[in-house]
Parts: structure tokens; C-alpha cells; sequence
């Protein structure tokens, strides 16, 4: 009756005999545990700025007369790489923990794969009036799909703006296109910007001439309120307040 795996005696007897003295020696029946693999199961989560436990439960091969885990002693845990895992990336997940008599256990890890989330960088457009001045650079950029109250600071890289937007300098429609971040935890997606360059009307020319003539009318007052009057003016305007004194008219000059 052992079912259990373990060393078990075999006594025989019950055989008779006239002519022989009949001696028994005992057998042994050794019961091997059955091999009993458990293997973890693969999990998978998109980066959420969160750190994993735990795992995604066990498989089983080896169980023998329909028996199941409930035949298992001890308690399944999980360690491995995986656990406190946050960052994008490959980790493995070690199962542990069970006990069996009957069940030479053997463990097989898993995998944790923790996927980039998807983010998308849109260039903000931007707008200008022909000055004759080459447009460098962008207007920005606008961020969709940060996890956890994450913001630009996780990110890696430095922005940087390309197209034809780059140098820019005659009327049109141009395009703004950010790069430079840095995978990680986020997988990018970008969305071009659009730069237009407007072309110079005359209420522009009007404004420009009348800030030149505006500056260049204060900078003659300056210099007229800042200039002494010459010798010879200053005898002219002596001579005229003496003549009107005497009541005597000017005499013009030749």
C-alpha cells in the first residue's frame, strides 16, 4: 500500500514445505519522487513609471495520477530581476518556494518585458514677417503621453529642430521638424511643425519708414537743442535788440 515516495520493507512469506527448513530475508521497495518541472510564466506591461512584484503564475509538468498543485507543500514566490523593475527593458522573473515529498522539483524563470511607452513630440508652429533674416531653430514642442505625472525632464537627449524651416529667409510655408530625444522608457513618435514667413505688406514698410524717420527727427532735435550759437549769430541778435531799442528799422544786409 506506499504510494508515497520513500524506502519500504518487503517481507515475504507463506510458502510450506515438508522437506525444507524455509528462512525468509526481507526486500526494500524504494518509491523515487516523480520529477515535477515549474516554469514561470512570461509577463509583459507597457512602462507606467510603476515597479513590479510578484509574477504572472506557473506552469506545471511531471504530475502524476491527476494530482495538481494542491498536492504541493510551501508557498510559490518570486524573485528574479524582475522585482522592483520600472524602467523599460528585460528582466526575469525566478519562481521558489514549493516543497514536495513525492515531487523532485525542478524551476524553470520566466521573462518580464517591460515595453517603451508610446509619446508623441509635435513642433508647435511658428510665424514671422519677411525681415530678411534665416530662421533657426523652432517654436517649441508639445508633449502626449507622459505616464505618472512624468514631464520632459525624464527624458534623455537633447531637442533639436530641423526641415526646411532651417534657414528660412523668403516668403512661404517651411517645415519644423523636432528630433534628438533619447529612447528609454518612451517610444517617440514626432509630428512636424510649420513656419510661415510672411510677406512684407506696405502698412509694415509704413511702420518701418516711420520708426526710421521718427528716430532719425529725434536725434536732429537732439543735436539742434545741443548746439551753441556762433560769435557772429549772437552780434546779429545784439545789433537787432539795439536797433528796435533806438527805434531805429534794421538795415538789410547785402
Amino acid at each position: 500500500g506506499a504510494t508515497h515516495a520513500g524506502s519500504y520493507t518487503i517481507v515475504p512469506s507463506g510458502l510450506t514445505s515438508g522437506n525444507y527448513a524455509i528462512g525468509y530475508v526481507d526486500g526494500t521497495l524504494t518509491v523515487n519522487p516523480a520529477a515535477l518541472t515549474v516554469t514561470a510564466h512570461d509577463a509583459a506591461k507597457t512602462y507606467d513609471g510603476r515597479a513590479y512584484a510578484g509574477g504572472n503564475g506557473v506552469g506545471y509538468s511531471g504530475f502524476v495520477n491527476g494530482e495538481t498543485a494542491a498536492a504541493l507543500g510551501g508557498s510559490l514566490a518570486y524573485g528574479g530581476t524582475a522585482q522592483g523593475a520600472a524602467h523599460a527593458g528585460s528582466y526575469t522573473i525566478v519562481p521558489s518556494g514549493l516543497t514536495s515529498g513525492n515531487y523532485a522539483i525542478g524551476y524553470v524563470d520566466g521573462k518580464l518585458a517591460i515595453h517603451p511607452a508610446a509619446l508623441t513630440v509635435t513642433a508647435n508652429d511658428a510665424a514671422k514677417t519677411y525681415d530678411g533674416l534665416a530662421y533657426a531653430g523652432g517654436n517649441g514642442v508639445g508633449y502626449a503621453g507622459f505616464v505618472n505625472g512624468e514631464t520632459a525632464a525624464a527624458l534623455g537627449g537633447s531637442l533639436a529642430y530641423g526641415g526646411t524651416a532651417q534657414g528660412a529667409t523668403h516668403a512661404g510655408a517651411y517645415v519644423i521638424r523636432p528630433s534628438g530625444l533619447a529612447p528609454g522608457n518612451y517610444a517617440f513618435s514626432y509630428v512636424d511643425g510649420t513656419l510661415v514667413i510672411d510677406k512684407m505688406t506696405s502698412k509694415h514698410v509704413g511702420a518701418l519708414l516711420g520708426d526710421t524717420l521718427s528716430t532719425a527727427a529725434s536725434a536732429g532735435t537732439a543735436g539742434n537743442t545741443a548746439s551753441p550759437s556762433s560769435p557772429d549769430a549772437e552780434k546779429a541778435t545784439a545789433k537787432r535788440k539795439e536797433n528796435s531799442k533806438n527805434g531805429s528799422p534794421e538795415k538789410p544786409s547785402c
